[in-house]
């Protein structure tokens, strides 16, 4: 029998580990991946099409997104959507547990849309049978409602929206003997936005699962620096700053009625930036607004994980150890973000409370290419998918052994190091990565030196 001997320069192991085997789970872990077409028409390195997509990194894909026309129909969004939809559901050939899910809605969309749709019972009909005649047409396994947010005077009307679709998708599976279409939902972590806008128990009954968007509770629009995405509350957080993390708005939606398998933490793959108006850096510094905008997303007070790639050489990286999240500093710029070391703390949180899985958003922000981190392709997507769902052998972790180069993973000091050795030889087999007994190890240095085939 073969061997596979792998020679390793460990340093610095933490021995924080995942703690929860996978046989302890009643229900399979999820990891719903968001992608948004619009990065197509980003410059050179970050032009991000469905070409790019590894479709072994994630259980769920969720394109976004289409639209609702003035016929209150499912329609295209995108020049050459048809193509786009195809390529999509191509993915399925790689990789056949995949289910893709289509997304309608988003940050940007008319809610008037989605309020003139949803309006009568003879608006939500026809549009339900045209999400089905699309779904199906192009092979699409669901459809993700996105509505930011209904509100109110539409809350009763989102929920008939969403029993309506379920009612009718196990229809058409029963007519059809086909699998049932999923519907899913994207929602608001705020307290105060799901309160207003959703009937919890209700609409959790009709939905196949819920993707909580645990990020961005904070942004450049506040006096000081705050992180967008903490899993628990600061000991600075006082008044309702302390309904703004990650932990209090899972439990606060499985409390009002959503049962826990069906939520997934929502994981962001960008960073929320500052600019210090002191030489103060620590959390809760004073600032003169939002951080500069990548070269890529272009967006003032945003950076997506490959551009915090580069801002990172040379910058200070702090850990905020009750929100267990992490910050860097340079020159007068300020940015919070997830890394890997974060992700341990998130994963371990979802496991060890029976959460249903992560969704993360979005893929076109990770360094899908590898050509800014030089982690290979996907470092940080690679790395939540083999924390949340660890396999003996992955198609990923071959990937990632025969990148260019074998870099640091991430580093818990001030300064960011980089470490690269040769490269290692080309494998036949696919490797263990993430995996060590039943739980992922914590490690801040791992650099692969050997590789060899017996």
């Amino acid at each position: 029998m073969g061997k596979l001997t792998v020679t390793a320069g460990l340093c610095l192991v933490i021995a924080t580990l995942v703690s929860v085997s996978t046989a302890s789970r009643a229900h399979s872990l999820r990891l719903v991946c968001h992608f948004n077409l619009d990065a197509k028409n980003r410059p050179t390195y970050g032009k991000f099409t469905v070409s790019d997509i590894n479709p072994n990194l994630c259980t769920h894909l969720i394109f976004a997104s289409a639209d609702i026309n003035n016929l209150k129909h499912l329609a295209y969004n995108h020049q050459n959507d048809e193509e786009h939809y195809w390529s999509c559901n191509g993915l399925k050939a790689r990789n056949p547990k995949l289910k893709t899910l289509l997304a309608v809605g988003g940050s940007t969309f008319h809610t008037q849309k989605f309020t003139t749709m949803v309006a009568t019972e003879a608006n939500r009909k026809t549009f339900i049978e045209s999400v089905i005649r699309l779904l199906r047409y192009y092979g699409f396994d669901g459809l993700n409602v996105d509505w930011r947010y209904p509100g109110s005077a539409y809350k009763q009307k989102f929920t008939l929206l969403c029993k309506e679709l379920k009612e009718a998708f196990l229809a058409e599976s029963k007519l059809t003997g086909r699998d049932s279409l999923i519907v899913t939902a994207s929602v608001s972590a705020m307290k105060a936005t799901i309160d207003a806008c959703y009937e919890v128990t209700e609409i959790a009954k009709h939905l196949d699962f819920i993707n909580v968007m645990t990020y961005d509770f904070h942004d450049s629009s506040g006096r000081f620096t705050r992180h967008h995405t903490p899993l628990y509350k600061g000991l600075q957080d006082n008044g309702d700053n302390i309904y703004l993390n990650a932990a209090y708005a899972m439990w606060y939606w499985k409390n009002r009625g959503a049962p826990k398998y069906k939520l997934n933490l929502g994981i962001a793959l960008h960073g929320k930036t500052f600019t210090l108006s002191s030489t103060s850096s620590h959390l809760g510094a004073s600032v003169n607004g939002p951080g500069k905008g990548g070269s890529y997303t272009n967006t003032a007070g945003l950076l997506a994980y490959y551009e915090i790639c580069h801002f990172l050489p040379g910058a200070t990286v702090q850990f905020i150890p009750d929100q267990k999240v992490p910050y860097a500093t340079k020159g007068d710029q300020w940015v919070g973000y997830d890394n890997n070391y974060s992700l341990v703390h998130k994963v371990k949180f979802i496991k060890n409370n029976g959460f249903g899985g992560a969704f993360l958003t979005s893929l076109d922000l990770d360094d899908f290419s590898g050509y800014f981190c030089k982690q290979g392709n996907y470092p940080f997507t690679s790395h939540l998918h083999s924390l949340l769902i660890p396999a003996l052998i992955t198609t990923v972790g071959m990937e990632q052994a025969t990148s260019k180069n074998a870099q640091e993973i991430w580093s818990l000091d001030n300064t960011v190091k980089a470490v690269t050795t040769q490269q290692p030889p080309p494998l036949k087999t696919p490797v263990m990565e993430g995996y060590m007994g039943s739980t992922p190890t914590l490690v801040t240095h791992i650099v692969i030196t050997t590789v060899v085939m017996e």
